[in-house]
Formats: C-alpha cells, structure tokens, sequence
C-alpha cells in the first residue's frame, strides 16, 4: 500500500517539489550532471527516479542525453519501458526510444558536448573507435550535421569501389598472381614476348612485387 501511496505522490508532485528531488541528488553527489549526459552514482529508489524523470520531461530545455540516460537507468533497474513517460509528455515513444538507444549505443566518454544530438545520433550504429574519430573530425572541422553525414556516406563508398584504374583495365590480383606462375614457369618465344610485352608492363606497374625475384 505504501508504494502505491509513494507512487501516486510522484505522480502528483508539483514542479517546484519535482526540482527540489534533482538539485537535492546532486548535491548528495547521487546524481553527477555531465556535459552530455546524466550519471547515476548510487541506486535510487523507483519513486526517485520517476520524480526525476517527470522534472526532465517537464523541462523542455533539458537535452536528449539526460532523458535518454534516465531512461536506461530506469529500464536497466526494473523494466521501465515508456509508457509511464508517455503519460508525462508530449513526445512520441519513438523519440523516447531514439534517446534511449543513441545513449545506449554512445558511452558517456565518447559524447562531445559542443556537438549535437543528431551528431550522436549519426554516429550511434557504428563501433566505439569509428564513433570517436568520426565525432573528433566534426568537432575539429565544424562539421553540421549534413557535413558529418556525407563524410560517413563517402567514407563508405570508398571502402566498396574498385581499385583506382579504368574499368577495362582492372583485373582480380588471383588472375595476375596465377598468370605471373605460368610466365615463371615457361620459356615463350620472341613472339609470345612481344604480345606479352603489354601485359607484363601492365603488371610491372600496377604488381611489381609480383615480378620480384623470388
């Protein structure tokens, strides 16, 4: 009963009481505001946690980061999913959702405070060494979040084309590889040599450590 009691309390609280709860963690070190985003230090209550996330939700100033970590927080301790925050604003449960998951999927550590959410956000689907680098070169370059998206978009491209000859002239290395062991091996005539002479100038430039002494 008295949870119930507790609960409808938080529920109820006004904003003044709800500020109160988040200025009172803080001061307890319970609670460590980060540039880009919230650190719990110790565990809290489920009443707590709920009248901090009502004072979040309540605040339209307050970042992405700090809703999305009191989010994780709430469903790592006992399943909180959304719908009880629903209830407390406007948002969308798949906006709730995204905080949530770019939070998840961008450590603390690696967050850049001068940059974005949609920064972040871009950056959420890749590992934690390609986050850094990426979110370093948009902080060095000022880069938008338009500019970082292209720059991730070329990267990729680049890493799937073919290698930088005219189509009609690549050709697989296995090819060139099992083509040089039959030259090794065989003795051609002056005419062979001469229609070979392509080829193997080919070859020289674009493998010479293919025709390297073995």
């Amino acid at each position: 009963m008295k949870e119930v009691q507790d609960l409808t309390a938080a529920n109820t609280a006004r904003p003044a009481e709800l500020w109160a709860i988040l200025e009172a963690a803080k001061r307890s070190g319970r609670l460590i505001e980060a540039g880009s985003g919230l650190v719990f230090q110790s565990e809290w209550s489920r009443i707590d946690w709920r009248l901090l996330l009502r004072a979040l939700l309540a605040d339209q100033r307050r970042k992405s980061f700090d809703l999305g970590d009191a989010l994780n927080y709430g469903e790592s301790m006992w399943g909180d999913k959304y719908a009880w925050a629903l209830e407390e604003t406007s948002l969308q449960e798949s906006t709730l959702r995204d905080y949530a998951w770019v939070c998840r999927s961008v450590d603390l550590s690696i967050r850049i405070d001068k940059l974005s959410f949609a920064h972040h956000q871009l950056v959420a689907p890749l590992n934690a060494d390609e986050q850094t680098i990426w979110l370093g070169k948009a902080l060095t370059n000022g880069w938008s979040v338009a500019d970082l998206r292209g720059a991730i978009r070329a990267s990729k491209r680049t890493e799937t084309d073919q290698p930088a000859m005219p189509p009609s002239l690549w050709i697989p290395t296995s090819w060139v590889n099992e083509g040089v062991r039959k030259l090794k091996r065989m003795e051609p005539s002056d005419a062979l040599r001469m229609e070979l002479r392509p080829v193997v100038k080919l070859i020289r430039e674009k493998f010479p450590e293919l025709l390297a002494e073995s």
